[in-house]
């Protein structure tokens, strides 16, 4: 046997070349590390049954508590746009850090549901006088969880700044399935809104999310 065979061999073993023979083995000795971390967790992602390892950290921003840095072992498909689900909270994924070790997810919290109509309902309640059918149609409603907020980031100002009274801005996960047109009204917290403005910037590939600029139309009774 040549003398190098048995390099070539574990080469081989690890990756077609020598960048990736040291990826994989860095990638292996990451992973043993990345479980056996002390703050290990159990998250689920995009609402899937089967939960996945994750080391989750708090993030402090301008006075807000409600991101959340998600690490993940390697090799683990995650994205922008994902739902991760930590401790009974949904956290909406709107920024991924590229690493070639560990998929690294920031997480803001959904703290309310976007009403999303995404089909309609017909039942028979009745006839007329003639035995002719009486239809009925109702809306079917997926609560989606969203990311609510009445700030926006202003480059001028380089932080956050308050919305015009009124005004709510909603991040939800980008589904080509869901249609949501301009003047869509729904019912969030007493009051009836309807979508003015909606963004596709962080959709990439049909994959990321949108944002939603939601205007008061009837303030709920106080």
């Amino acid at each position: 046997m040549n003398k190098y065979q048995s390099y070539f061999n574990r080469l081989e073993a690890n990756g077609s070349t020598k960048q990736e023979a040291k990826l994989n083995t860095t990638k292996r000795q990451q992973y043993n590390n990345f479980m056996n971390s002390n703050t290990l967790s159990e998250v689920y992602v995009n609402k899937e049954t089967d939960p996945v390892h994750s080391i989750v950290s708090r993030i402090k921003t301008q006075g807000n508590f409600n991101k959340r840095r998600f690490l993940f072992k390697p090799d683990t498909p995650v994205g922008l746009g994902y739902f991760v689900e930590y401790n009974g909270f949904f956290y909406l994924s709107t920024e991924i850090v590229d690493s070639e070790i560990f998929p690294e997810l920031i997480g803001e919290l959904c703290n309310a549901e976007f009403p999303l109509q995404t089909d309609t309902k017909k039942e028979i309640i009745g006839y007329d006088d003639n035995k002719r059918p009486i239809p009925k149609i109702t809306p079917v409603i997926e609560n989606i969880p969203c990311v609510l907020t009445t700030k926006t980031y202003s480059a001028i100002e380089n932080s956050l700044i308050s919305l015009p009274e009124g005004t709510l801005n909603i991040k939800i996960p980008y589904n080509p399935t869901h249609v949501i047109k301009i003047n869509y009204e729904i019912k969030m917290r007493g009051n009836t809104y309807k979508v003015t403005t909606i963004s596709y910037e962080n959709v990439i590939h049909e994959v990321g999310y949108i944002d939603i600029r939601l205007q008061v139309e009837t303030w709920g009774e106080t």
